[in-house]
């Protein structure tokens, strides 16, 4: 297998773009919690 920098480089942003949707679904399921308990 050759692994070409640009592919590294590829993987290693949709990676950290995928832990940050992570994160954002995370805190607005946060947020939807918080609100419904005020309710």
């Amino acid at each position: 297998m050759f692994y070409s920098e640009t592919s590294t480089s590829q993987v290693f942003l949709f990676f950290s773009i995928y832990i940050y949707t992570i994160q954002d679904i995370g805190t607005n399921l946060y947020f939807l919690f918080a609100i419904s308990q005020n309710i």
